[in-house]
């Protein structure tokens, strides 16, 4: 039987807009589902300890929290082993393009199992790239990873445009003015 519990990467550079899109995509395909937010490797491997319920989305934010402080690789452990698990539990998180690269390194390299890097590496490692452009398309119970651009591309403005949300085309035209065309979100 393949494992019902996804992991879920949600990467980009800062201030692309990672979190709000986790949080759209698990509004419009999770919203009844429980939310769980470990904000630390300890308060992670205290829930995991004590078993995260069916039907939750365990919200991690930036993966880096949890494994670049401190000795985590125990936690992660844990985590891989929801994640083989039969339990219907969605584990989401984000991050930047660098510490995908560092962590998937470290597994490339070798690093000892006993390393947080390494153990984040094993867990990223496999998940397969999302590359659909419409959110509507982008299912989180899948699992994967989920690329959030640095900029809106001229068809994301024009979208943005036709929704007439007077906030998202201030955002555009502050963008614009700044020279910093489709960086709508920053």
């Amino acid at each position: 039987a393949e494992p019902a519990s996804r992991l879920v990467v949600v990467r980009g550079g800062s201030s692309t807009g990672k979190t709000r899109a986790a949080y759209e995509a698990i509004a419009a395909r999770l919203a009844g589902w429980r939310l769980d937010y470990p904000r630390n490797a300890l308060t992670l491997a205290g829930r995991l300890d004590t078993g995260v319920p069916e039907h939750t989305v365990l919200w991690l934010g930036e993966l880096r929290h949890y494994t670049d402080v401190g000795d985590n690789a125990a936690a992660l452990g844990c985590l891989a082993d929801l994640l083989i698990s039969t339990r219907r539990v969605i584990v989401i998180t984000t991050m930047w393009p660098e510490n995908w690269t560092a962590y998937t390194a470290a597994v490339q390299a070798g690093i000892s199992s006993v390393d947080p890097a390494g153990v984040a590496g094993q867990l990223l490692a496999p998940l397969p790239h999302l590359t659909s452009s419409g959110t509507v398309q982008v299912d989180p119970a899948r699992g994967g990873v989920v690329e959030v651009p640095p900029r809106f591309s001229t068809e994301d403005l024009q979208a943005a445009v036709r929704t007439g949300d007077p906030v998202l085309a201030a955002a555009a035209r502050a963008a614009a003015a700044a020279r910093q065309e489709g960086q709508v979100t920053q």
